[in-house]
């Protein structure tokens, strides 16, 4: 009582990521991944409640037990729908994920 709540803001599942970077030695990934597995756990137990950015985030931290809630994190786009389309060729694309 009195004590201030600990909120995990989830965006990712990092024990798969770390099976996909490139940049890590592929060797040392489920090495990594068993690390990081094992401190998340550890850590969920001082969590009062995870925000999970997708469902599949979700699914992962209510396994382990801790309450979680779903925010997807895109932008509600009513206030667009009046914007006229413009046909064009892009030249770049970005996807953050």
């Amino acid at each position: 009582a009195g004590e201030t709540p600990l909120i995990f803001d989830a965006h990712e599942d990092f024990t798969q990521v770390l099976l996909d970077r490139e940049y890590l030695p592929k060797p040392l990934r489920p090495i990594l991944r068993f690390l990081w597995d094992h401190a998340e756990r550890k850590m969920m137990r001082s969590v009062d409640t995870v925000v999970a950015a997708t469902d599949h985030v979700a699914k992962r931290y209510h396994m382990l037990g801790v309450p979680t809630i779903t925010i997807a994190n895109y932008p509600d786009l009513t206030d667009h729908a009046k914007i006229e389309h413009v046909d064009r060729d892009p030249k770049l694309a970005i996807f953050s994920g």
